[in-house]
């Protein structure tokens, strides 16, 4: 592999994990106005390969009432 393949590559890769990196903190930020952060879901998002995963808890945050509603629903997406 060429090094301006490896840079690009790494370009990419640090792109992701900074749109992972910001999903969650949008879901934190979501979160914090019911003063409630369940540690298990955060803590299910290992990898950049849960981006997936962070797009569906993104928006039953944004859905949310109140955070039993997204405990809830968000139980189902990590299991």
């Amino acid at each position: 592999m060429k090094f301006e393949e490896l840079l690009a590559r790494e370009h990419r890769e640090g792109e992701l994990e900074g749109k992972i990196e910001g999903k969650l903190e949008w879901i934190f930020e979501v979160l914090k106005k019911f003063d409630h952060v369940p540690e298990d879901i955060t803590a299910s998002i290992k990898s950049i390969d849960d981006i997936d995963k962070l797009d569906k808890l993104f928006q039953l945050a944004l859905k949310a009432e109140v955070p039993d509603d997204f405990v809830v629903e968000a139980t189902k997406v990590i299991s």
